[in-house]
């Protein structure tokens, strides 16, 4: 159970090789509060990880954003079951969530359910998933730009899972230089063994 000061940034990192992993994440929301949640995913070598998280906002004029996406390759399974609840006292509650995820190879599987439970009148809510798979005409175009097709895949697989920290440029205490600095942390933790 996490209950974050008056607003905070949590980025949390998945690399999974060959493992099994079941996480629950409970996210308490309090008054005045503003909490981004970037959860990001990458499974290779058969991996599994059940992924749970719920943000519940229990008090009045809190806000909750919690972004998650993830990368299955190598007969890979991702599930994620994202639930926000918000509470009968949290009025002008906003609530965020979205998945979004990609398959690199046919044997791979995603599950993805998020769910609204809102016991409160006066709330903003959205949530939403997506699944796709890497374009081909994005791959095409870098190959035609001397890019294996290898190397292409490495690339847009890159950009799909750090998009989600561009996202973080509007907060206050994260600078370009300091997003720069994650990006690179969270990306050869990611994908160095890929």
């Amino acid at each position: 159970m996490t209950k974050p000061d008056q607003s905070g940034i949590l980025v949390i990192v998945y690399y999974l090789n060959q493992q099994q992993l079941t996480v629950n994440l409970n996210f308490e929301i309090l008054k005045n509060n503003n909490f981004k949640i970037m959860i990001l995913v990458n499974l290779i070598g058969q991996s599994q990880l059940h992924l749970t998280t719920t943000q519940n906002h229990l008090e009045a004029n809190s806000t909750s954003d919690l972004l998650c996406k993830a990368t299955v390759d190598q007969d890979s399974r991702f599930s994620y079951y994202g639930k926000v609840v918000i509470n009968k006292a949290a009025n002008q509650a906003h609530a965020y969530q979205r998945n979004e995820n990609l398959i690199l190879d046919s044997g791979s599987t995603i599950v993805s359910e998020p769910s609204l439970e809102i016991k409160a009148n006066d709330v903003f809510c959205t949530h939403g998933s997506f699944t796709s798979y890497l374009d081909p005409l994005e791959l095409y175009y870098l190959q035609t730009r001397g890019l294996s097709l290898c190397a292409a895949e490495k690339l847009l697989t890159k950009g799909f899972l750090l998009s989600g920290l561009d996202k973080l440029l509007i907060e206050p205490v994260i600078t370009v230089s300091r997003l720069e600095n994650l990006r690179q942390q969270v990306g050869h933790y990611l994908l160095s063994n890929h």
